[in-house]
């Protein structure tokens, strides 16, 4: 952040599961509208809607943030 970099790009397959809470952790000294963040759907194989939106639901709380940009 102090270099300029606002851009943050993470999944739940990066780090063996533990980017998006790594990337949460590391995120949650700023404030929230100064970043941007990413992160993708990877079920594993599981492909059904409920199992999607349980994904989504924990890139969230991971995350730490209300809302994902991208």
């Amino acid at each position: 952040m102090k270099h300029g970099v606002n851009y943050f790009d993470t999944s739940l397959a990066y780090c063996r599961g533990r980017s998006e809470a790594a990337t949460g952790i590391a995120l949650s000294r700023y404030p929230r509208e100064s970043y941007y963040v990413a992160t993708k759907l990877s079920n594993f194989g599981n492909y059904s809607r409920e199992a999607s939106m349980e994904m989504y639901r924990q890139s969230f709380k991971e995350l730490q943030v209300d809302y994902i940009d991208y």
